[in-house]
């Protein structure tokens, strides 16, 4: 029979978004508190990821045209 802290601890981990959990559900854990920091981990590690996708993005120079270069390509006509 689980005990108050294993069903506090399951019910904590099932209200997390599905990414979190798919973090804390090999680890099979079964007091609250270790959830709940690992969680906290998870996200923090989520969430820098997305800082440095989004930092990558904005590295990306734009396309430019250079002077005196038609935007158009001639058609190869052999």
């Amino acid at each position: 029979m689980a005990t108050n802290e294993e069903t506090r601890a399951r019910r904590f981990q099932q209200g997390l978004r599905m990414q979190i959990q798919m973090f804390l559900i090999p680890q099979q854990l079964k007091a609250y508190s270790r959830v709940l920091i690992i969680a906290r981990e998870v996200e923090r590690g989520l969430e820098k990821k997305r800082q440095d996708e989004m930092q990558r993005k904005s590295v990306k120079r734009p396309f430019q045209l250079k002077e005196g270069v038609d935007s158009v390509r001639p058609l190869d006509t052999r």
